[in-house]
């Protein structure tokens, strides 16, 4: 394969992964949005964390 394509290729997968975690993390700050729960809200915000540091490319 060519070089070009490889990096479109790596390109696609990477923005899909992103896409994916914006998506969980989306998920998951619906879910505490919603809850009434203060264990359950503790639960989703430590959950999220890493979802966000994904998100904005902290590793």
């Amino acid at each position: 394969m060519s070089d070009a394509l490889m990096i479109l290729i790596n390109q696609i997968v990477t923005y899909g992964y992103y896409a994916m975690t914006l998506l969980f993390a989306c998920a998951l700050a619906w879910n505490l949005k919603k809850t009434r729960d203060p264990q359950e809200a503790v639960l989703y915000a430590v959950i999220l964390i890493p979802f966000i540091l994904r998100v904005l490319h902290v590793k």
